[in-house]
């Protein structure tokens, strides 16, 4: 029987109280790498599936050409009257990592909602530049869980060329950034996402990482020498930004003159060179070099200083390695953390 469990809809509008929201930790990264371990055994009954029919709305297409996440699934519906709405469906055994990853997605909703009341009145008008949908609703039984968001008409950013699709970057970055001074008093139910962790987190991502590929050991020793010697540096000077974690073109929609932001599932409080790192990692697909995201203006800045320079290696060591000792990613997405590892050892 389906319940409203996350989110309640009340008057046309969401509100959740905190035990719904839950935050990404220690805990609950533990708790979906053993969901994941146990979904495993049970592939067959851990495949998201979209309804052909969801609350008077009906299936039109998938979002993406293939479904990245077996336990995840995006679709577009659309009811009688041409409305539509996009559909975010979970559905697995036991609680994974992706689970964890949307309900942060709803904790993000709550917080962005937050920071918009708290802001001035001039960044209250940018938000007409820069728009993040609705949470329309949310919907949780004990193996599925549906996220239902506003459907956002535009063209993805990868379909524009090189330049543009830096430009608009910038002014995202830059937009986030501009929230560092409520960010710095409240953290509005937002993950944050300590840089000390990486520390702890480090040594077991570096083991599995050697244990996988162990030919390429001599770039993984010259990156860790990086790291530990970077690291204390890193931590002294980590500051507070709002962090989407996965700023890749495919998740940036324009519609004129309007740029759209979707995809909050790794949304964290977090130092915003994190933000960089992860945004020319998860670039694979487009076919965009490590060296070309040195024309940024944030990264160019970064580049500058000193201290700032070691975060960016150090962070980014840290985010190859958490990838590289995962599983399931495609070839190309493994080039791309090799391009990038290398890229940072080298950088003077």
């Amino acid at each position: 029987m389906e319940e409203t469990i996350a989110v309640k809809k009340l008057n046309g509008s969401i509100q959740a109280t905190n035990q719904d929201l839950i935050k990404l930790s220690i805990f609950t990264t533990i708790h979906g790498l053993i969901g994941g371990f146990c979904n495993s055994f049970f592939k067959k009954n851990n495949t998201a599936i979209l309804p052909q029919e969801f609350k008077g709305y009906f299936f039109h297409k998938p979002l993406f050409g293939e479904q990245l996440r077996p336990s995840i699934a995006v679709g577009i519906y659309i009811n009688q009257e041409g409305d539509k709405i996009v559909v975010k469906h979970w559905h697995a055994r036991f609680k994974d990592s992706n689970y964890f990853l949307l309900k942060n997605e709803i904790s993000a909703y709550f917080g962005i909602s937050g920071l918009k009341t708290k802001a001035s009145q001039s960044k209250q008008e940018a938000f007409n530049q820069i728009y993040f949908p609705n949470l329309i609703d949310v919907l949780e039984t004990q193996h599925d869980l549906f996220l239902v968001f506003d459907f956002i008409d535009g063209s993805k950013l990868s379909s524009f060329e090189l330049k543009f699709r830096l430009q608009t970057i910038q002014s995202i970055l830059s937009y986030l950034d501009s929230f560092s001074s409520e960010l710095q008093a409240e953290d509005f139910g937002l993950t944050t996402k300590k840089s000390w962790k990486i520390a702890a987190f480090f040594p077991s991502y570096f083991i599995i990482s050697f244990l996988k590929n162990s030919k390429n050991y001599k770039l993984f020793f010259r990156a860790a020498k990086i790291f530990c010697l970077g690291l204390i540096t890193s931590i002294k000077y980590s500051n507070r930004r709002l962090v989407h974690n996965d700023l890749i073109a495919s998740n940036i929609l324009i519609n004129q003159e309007k740029i759209s932001l979707i995809d909050f599932e790794g949304l964290t409080i977090s130092d915003s060179v994190f933000e960089l790192v992860s945004l020319i990692l998860h670039s694979w697909k487009e076919n965009v070099f490590p060296e070309s995201y040195s024309q940024l203006p944030a990264i160019r800045k970064i580049l500058e200083n000193p201290n700032e320079k070691i975060k960016f290696k150090v962070f980014g060591i840290f985010l190859i390695f958490e990838h590289l000792s995962g599983s399931n990613f495609p070839p190309g997405y493994y080039r791309q953390c090799f391009l990038l590892l290398n890229y940072l050892v080298s950088l003077e």
